[in-house]
């Protein structure tokens, strides 16, 4: 579940970044595009011009033309002789170093290039005109909208990893390195003695209060629950609302009390909880497992005798396939029977 919640944060973080670079790439192009198109507009404009004039009336129209056209960054007439005889750059470096073959030189993602024949007074021109789509500074500015993206991302994926390895001993509070492998803890039987003093204590309220109490003992083959503790018990603790009454009884069993409640009840509320995991949950925790219920049933009774009858109802139900829910009834009268005998052989 944890691996999932994860898994889900990431997907969704990833796809409001791949997103935001989307549309950063999108706006970028629609620019590029739009500067394309008035640039394809502006070299019309030139060409009318020069058509409808002589060349003398268009030189002498140029200085108001290039203050409309911010994006014309070179432009050159050549005779039919293939001579320039008129050249115009935005800059007087530029200038200086026009070659002769426009798209050698101004070929690049930065500009586009646009030519084309006029004929005027019996003679052909060729009009060459350069125009800039992409300012450097603009793709200067784009590269670090880009790269902040990305660097927000490898943080963000910086301190997930971060935050796993630091709760790592927490989520595999279960697990241990043993002989280069990763097995799940071994329980100690002093682990075993305080489920006994817990179960006890309880016993011991539910008695002061006149009331039952259900234990129930939750366990699986194939060591299943062995394998998925962690995650186990966070689904029991997500069903159950008294999470101080669950615990780890050893390495593949889990216990619940129930407070206030008698067998059949008890049976009814673990019923509810097998169909809810049978039902949902992760493919990696769909797994058999069996339940062995025994209640106080109005008894004095310590945990060691409740654990036993629990632990019996949970062997039977672990080799019966057929009833994954076995509940120990137990007889008050019998029980007082024998300690009867207890204290007569006393």
């Amino acid at each position: 579940m944890y691996k999932n919640i994860i898994s889900v944060v990431v997907t969704i973080f990833s796809v409001i970044l791949i997103t935001a670079a989307s549309i950063l790439f999108i706006n970028e192009s629609i620019n590029v595009n739009s500067n394309k198109e008035q640039s394809l507009i502006a070299f019309t404009d030139l060409k009318n011009h020069l058509a409808t004039g002589n060349i003398s009336k268009f030189t002498s129209l140029m200085q108001n033309l290039y203050q409309s056209m911010p994006n014309l960054k070179t432009l050159r007439i050549k005779n039919d002789q293939n001579l320039p005889i008129y050249i115009y750059s935005d800059s007087k470096e530029n200038l200086k170093t026009i070659d002769d073959d426009f798209k050698k030189q101004y070929s690049s993602i930065y500009s586009i290039i646009y030519t084309n024949e006029v004929s005027l007074n019996n003679s052909n021109y060729n009009l060459e005109a350069v125009f800039t789509v992409l300012s450097k500074n603009r793709l200067f500015y784009f590269l670090t909208k880009i790269s902040l993206i990305f660097f927000i991302y490898l943080l963000f994926l910086s301190f997930i990893l971060i935050y796993i390895y630091s709760n790592k001993a927490n989520l595999s509070k279960d697990r241990l390195i043993k002989n280069g492998k990763e097995e799940p803890t071994v329980f100690s039987d002093s682990k075993n003695h305080n489920s006994d003093q817990m179960v006890s204590d309880e016993l011991k309220k539910s008695a002061a209060f006149d009331q039952d109490l259900v234990l129930t003992l939750i366990g699986s083959p194939e060591k299943f629950i062995f394998d998925n503790a962690t995650e186990f018990d966070e689904i029991l603790n997500k069903h159950f609302p008294f999470h101080d009454l669950i615990f780890r009884y050893n390495d593949n069993t889990f216990g619940i009390l129930l407070p206030n409640t008698d067998l059949e009840q008890g049976i009814h509320q673990i019923e509810l909880f097998d169909q809810k995991f049978v039902s949902s949950g992760t493919k990696s925790l769909k797994f058999p497992i069996m339940f062995g219920l025994s209640s106080r049933n109005g008894r004095l009774i310590s945990g060691n005798i409740i654990l036993k009858e629990a632990k019996a109802a949970l062997k039977k139900a672990m080799y019966d396939n057929d009833f994954p829910i076995v509940g120990f009834r137990p007889n008050p009268a019998r029980y007082r029977e024998y300690l009867s005998k207890l204290r007569t052989k006393s």
